[in-house]
């Protein structure tokens, strides 16, 4: 990802997929009888399989320069343990919703909740593809010196793209189509409600306008930055969530309240992408400079 060699990864992947099935295969004909246990498993020689590929992609002077040793490590550290708790909020507050409208409502609610979700699956797996482009390509940047004109062109432009391109036009297709489309979701059993597909698009429309500006913060290692604010994101929504539960609108507008957090979090993660990009600390640096020297700013 950091080079950009993004054919390289796709390899990854397949492999991945095919060593899996594979695996899938061979314990079929042994007589060993599909399970979850065995999904798992050969899900795991796949893994290893991938990370071999991998190894072997890497350049040799990459590889040949490598040493046992502990060099780094706290910084890789805290960097990870701020990364990983940042990945966890998300699916944290999801989780935590989903009780409350099992508490409020029923597990039935919940089903017809998740299934408008799914509707919107494409466009979350598009988003999570553009954060890995986003993340080596503001990695670059910050490696190049490019200036933070250059790097704000690239994040308003993939916010408008994300936004506009992605969710919203998935978003009014899923709605439109919810009857056809949710009946495959749901076998028929039941008709997903629209104002749940449009608030699930709505919800990954605040998802999309944070990823552009995470990605640049993270390209310049602020991973606490970006924990603190996805914090705030999910205790904002979870409290939203509590309120429409409580208020008896139900789950259909769920997602409508999780998305309060997000639009808070894309204004202020937005601050903060302006705040620490090159022209901005370039200038604050000139600033304190001519104060030190007694000339008025």
């Amino acid at each position: 990802m950091a080079r950009q060699e993004f054919g390289k990864l796709v390899a990854n992947d397949g492999t991945y997929f095919a060593v899996t099935l594979l695996a899938l295969a061979v314990g079929w004909l042994l007589g060993v009888p599909w399970s979850l246990t065995e999904l798992l498993g050969a899900m795991t020689v796949g893994a290893v399989a991938a990370i071999l590929l991998a190894v072997i992609q890497l350049p040799r002077a990459e590889l040949s320069a490598l040493r046992p040793g502990f060099a780094g490590l706290r910084t890789v550290a805290a960097f990870a343990a701020w990364r990983s708790g940042q990945a966890t909020m998300r699916p944290a507050t999801l989780l935590v919703a989903r009780l409350m409208v099992q508490i409020f409502g029923s597990l039935a609610a919940v089903g017809a909740m998740e299934a408008a979700r799914l509707l919107l699956a494409p466009a979350q797996t598009v988003i999570s593809g553009a954060g890995s482009f986003l993340l080596s390509t503001f990695v670059s940047a910050e490696k190049s010196g490019e200036r933070g004109r250059t790097q704000k062109k690239l994040a308003n432009r993939a916010v408008w793209a994300l936004v506009v391109a992605v969710v919203i036009m998935v978003g009014v297709v899923a709605a439109a189509l919810r009857g056809p489309l949710g009946w495959l979701v749901t076998g028929g059993k039941y008709e997903l409600s629209a104002i749940a597909v449009v608030g699930w698009a709505v919800y990954l429309a605040t998802w999309a306008a944070t990823l552009p500006y995470v990605t640049e913060i993270v390209a310049r290692q602020r991973s606490r930055d970006v924990f603190v604010v996805r914090l705030v994101d999910s205790v904002l929504g979870v409290v939203a969530t509590l309120v429409v539960l409580a208020a008896g609108l139900g789950y259909p507008w769920v997602p409508w309240g999780m998305s309060v957090g997000g639009l808070v979090a894309a204004v202020w993660l937005r601050q903060i992408a302006v705040r620490t990009r090159p022209d901005a600390r370039i200038g604050g640096r000139h600033r304190m400079s001519r104060r030190r020297t007694g000339v008025a700013a």
